[in-house]
């Protein structure tokens, strides 16, 4: 595969898919427009939020910036993503989750990095807790192709990546809606079968980190979710699995 990033400054599109996110909205949001690389727009998925988040996002008067809700009940996170997908119109795709903020560089630092095969550039974060950076992820940053390192630890923080179209189309399919959990794991395995990853050794994204994040019952959904993920990419991928385990 290689990759034809079309114009020398590239649309990027930033999801955002909120559910009730209005305590750390508007820190996000201006993450987005403080960027020093201006060409970007923002999908903003409102997942029936019942807080004020609707009223935040549309108290912002920037053109680049497009409100979508849900139709009916909120939906899981995978199906979300998708729903927000299918309305971006870039030819390179980032994610924000709307607790997350990028550092101003972000953007004009990763953008020169999509060049022949790589599919997917992502930087280190900062793990913020209570108000405190407590850990830094991706230090080690692998290059090229990662599907083995990627399959033995999860070193990706999904707000510091930035995906080509063409990487996300040549999937069978985007974000699984069977899992709940390891979505963004999953696609970016598949991505990492096909496509080069390039790292950023800097820390342009800080990851909020709630107690929330880690309950018993997601453990447990998260081994069965990884167990059907594995089946999957045995399938999918057969040869370069099993070189891989």
């Amino acid at each position: 595969h290689s990759n034809n990033i079309v114009s020398e400054k590239p649309l990027v599109s930033v999801i955002i898919n909120c559910f009730n996110g209005e305590k750390y909205l508007r820190d996000a949001l201006d993450s987005v427009i403080t960027q020093t690389y201006e060409n970007w727009e923002i999908i903003f998925w409102d997942n029936k939020s019942t807080d004020k988040s609707a009223e935040i996002f549309k108290s912002y008067e920037d053109t680049r910036l497009k409100y979508y809700s849900a139709s009916s009940h909120e939906a899981i996170l995978s199906v979300a993503r998708n729903h927000a997908l299918k309305k971006t119109n870039g030819d390179l795709i980032a994610f924000l989750d709307a607790d997350d903020i990028w550092k101003p560089k972000k953007l004009e630092l990763q953008l020169p990095c999509f060049k022949a095969n790589v599919g997917l550039v992502y930087t280190a974060a900062e793990i913020v807790y209570s108000g405190r950076v407590t850990k830094i992820v991706s230090k080690e940053t692998p290059q090229g192709n990662v599907f083995g390192s990627l399959l033995s630890d999860y070193f990706l923080v999904m707000s510091s990546v930035i995906i080509s179209r063409q990487a996300l189309d040549s999937l069978s399919h985007w974000f699984d809606p069977r899992f709940e959990i390891i979505e963004e794991y999953d696609l970016f395995l598949r991505i990492a079968a096909k496509w080069e990853f390039k790292g950023i050794p800097l820390q342009l994204t800080q990851w909020r980190w709630h107690e929330s994040s880690t309950s018993m019952l997601k453990t447990k959904l998260i081994s069965k979710e990884k167990r059907i993920m594995l089946r999957k990419l045995k399938k999918e991928y057969p040869a370069l699995y099993s070189n891989n385990t």
